[in-house]
């Protein structure tokens, strides 16, 4: 089977993917394991398994769509998300639950996991989603692939200070759909009114 052109999306590969494409599979291996493999070594400095880790990373993915689960749309969230969580199980940390890395940006305590994603983290894919294009490639890049200012300027034709400004207030937005989400989600119980005789 010929394997797919470069314009095929993230999304319609994981679609095949869940139709037994093998291929499309090797295609998105292809195209994010340098990333991957980037990311786990900013996120583990110390970590010798770089390889391994994002192999089971990716390894997970495949069993999880096979399985009817994993992601159907954000595979590229999707894995990174996989292979934080491998990294973080294969330094010894068990007790730690990792989150997505967008998650950082929105909690002190991270919850959830790639495998079992919580209201939680859906509802800071779909925070991620509302903001514009330049904020999201913006948030995307500084905080997921670790970019400089100066590198998100250059990519963007920005200056390193406009970058920089624009992804502060990009994570502010962020945060206030995401809290908005929440609360949509599971909105606060207001107390009961007095009973008046």
């Amino acid at each position: 089977m010929a394997k797919p052109s470069i314009e095929v999306s993230d999304d319609q590969l994981v679609c095949r993917m869940r139709d037994g494409d093998r291929v499309a599979f090797e295609v998105l291996y292809e195209r994010h394991y340098a990333d991957v493999e980037k990311y786990v070594r900013r996120l583990c400095p110390g970590l010798e398994l770089v390889d391994d880790v994002v192999s089971e990373a990716f390894f997970k993915t495949l069993r999880a769509v096979a399985n009817g689960r994993g992601p159907v749309d954000g595979f590229r969230l999707y894995i990174f998300t996989a292979a934080r969580t491998t990294a973080i199980r294969m330094m010894g940390v068990a007790s730690v639950e990792a989150a997505s890395p967008m998650m950082d940006l929105l909690l002190d305590e991270a919850d959830g996991g790639p495998l079992e994603v919580g209201e939680g983290e859906g509802a800071a894919v779909e925070a991620l989603r509302a903001l514009p294009e330049r904020a999201q490639r913006v948030l995307w890049l500084m905080e997921v692939e670790g970019w400089t200012s100066a590198e998100v300027g250059r990519a963007m034709n920005i200056s390193a200070n406009a970058a920089s400004a624009l992804a502060y207030r990009s994570r502010q937005r962020l945060r206030e759909r995401y809290q908005k989400m929440l609360l949509e989600l599971d909105p606060p119980a207001w107390p009961a009114a007095p009973h008046r005789s």
